[in-house]
């Protein structure tokens, strides 16, 4: 399968710091994808989402080794907005990314800098209110929107614009369970229906599992783990903990393993733990 990320010998470093923010890193991420980074505080995960989306080296100032390319443009090579038309970034605080006075000039805004015909932009801004399913805040400022449906809406105003890949940076961090569900709802959407590859930094790791391809977990600028997630909660259970991944039925089931003294597959989600459960009871 064609990859919509390829990452190959990636270092970075601030050019206030001394240490490298990244540390040849090498990564792969296939189109239609949804990939979890996840890590530490300091593991160099939102480093990686500025590359990814070309802030790095295009407006963020460090010393940078290897490459990135997004849908075969290395960002070395290519500008911003360019690169914009292959890959949208969604911070962590979406107050930061909102600036009109209502939701449609919000979302209008990307495809009119473009320049787009009427047609199209009108198309296309159709087209982000049905995918977020924001219909209905359309004339609202969005301003006066609860944090989930904020954020929902700097995701419409990216869409709009029709990247291929999604890189989100710990968009659910200031959310409400509410808010976040929100988010992982539109998230599972957007994959799954439309296949689109998403990228997302995320600490709360037991909501992201359910619809995640992979997990790659982060320290110190590295990766330390890359693969799927559940073989990574059976294999690599006692580094995933000791990084802080929160994976609450895993651990539930793990401490069962060691205390029964049983052998089964350890489940890392809700469903996945319902039915290994049954299967247990049955013995």
């Amino acid at each position: 399968m064609e990859d919509a990320v390829r990452i190959d010998g990636l270092s970075f470093t601030y050019h206030t710091a001394k240490e490298k923010a990244l540390d040849n890193i090498g990564l792969q991420v296939r189109k239609g994808e949804f990939l979890v980074l996840t890590g530490p505080t300091g593991a160099g995960k939102s480093t990686l989402c500025k590359c990814i989306s070309g802030l790095i080296p295009n407006v963020v100032v460090g010393t940078l080794e290897g490459d990135v390319e997004v849908a075969g443009m290395s960002i070395k090579d290519h500008k911003i907005y360019e690169l914009s038309k292959k890959v949208g970034l969604v911070f962590e605080h979406p107050d930061a990314q909102l600036f009109a006075l209502t939701v449609e000039d919000e979302i209008a805004f990307g495809p009119e800098n473009l320049g787009l015909p009427v047609d199209e932009i009108n198309r296309r801004i159709d087209w982000a209110f049905k995918v977020t399913r924001l219909e209905r805040y359309r004339n609202s400022t969005p301003f006066n929107l609860s944090g989930g449906e904020k954020q929902s809406v700097v995701i419409a105003a990216i869409l709009a614009m029709q990247p291929e890949v999604l890189v989100l940076d710990e968009p659910t961090s200031q959310l409400d369970p509410i808010g976040t569900s929100i988010i992982f709802d539109a998230l599972r959407n957007l994959n799954r229906e439309l296949k689109m590859t998403v990228i997302l930094v995320e600490q709360k790791i037991e909501k992201a599992i359910s619809i995640a391809d992979r997990l790659i977990l982060m320290d110190n600028g590295r990766i330390l783990l890359d693969g799927n997630i559940k073989q990574l909660a059976n294999k690599n259970f006692d580094l995933l903990m000791s990084k802080g991944v929160n994976l609450p039925i895993a651990e539930a089931f793990h401490k069962l393993k060691n205390k029964a003294n049983l052998d089964f597959e350890i489940p890392v989600t809700l469903d996945e733990g319902a039915k290994t459960l049954s299967s247990l009871l049955k013995m």
